[in-house]
């Protein structure tokens, strides 16, 4: 079953659940200092609240919000990335590829957050400052 139809039967047992489901299908490069991720495709978002384009989610209703971030890397590159609310650093995660030729192997880091947060609050996932590299 796809994250899409788990999300769907989700908002049909909790009325008023707020979600979203946000990736990156492209190969990002180059990725600059502070740089904020954009995860450009929306698969659900059940209020119009997650801004694919920039990547910032603005907050609907106020609450306790779960956020997870996952950032795979090419072999040989690395992310240290942050989820971000309004400004301040709330989770820290890192993802390293390591390898070359046929020792290749894909880095991935998570992090995740539970963000008390009011109608309006900006989150988003940036890179963390300069911490990056070969990306």
């Amino acid at each position: 079953m796809s994250c899409h139809n788990i999300l769907l039967q989700f908002k049909n047992f909790v009325p008023g659940v707020v979600a979203f489901f946000g990736v990156v299908k492209d190969t990002l490069k180059n990725i600059g200092d502070h740089q904020d991720i954009p995860f450009k495709t929306v698969d659900f978002d059940t209020h119009n609240a997650f801004h694919g384009d920039n990547g910032i989610f603005t907050v609907p209703v106020p609450g306790y919000y779960a956020v997870f971030a996952t950032i795979t890397t090419l072999p040989g590159t690395g992310l240290d990335f942050l989820i971000v609310k309004n400004g301040q650093t709330i989770g820290y995660g890192y993802s390293k590829g390591h390898g070359s030729g046929d020792d290749e192997v894909y880095g991935t880091g998570s992090t995740s957050a539970i963000i008390n947060s009011a109608i309006g609050d900006k989150i988003w996932i940036k890179a963390n400052g300069n911490d990056h590299f070969g990306s």
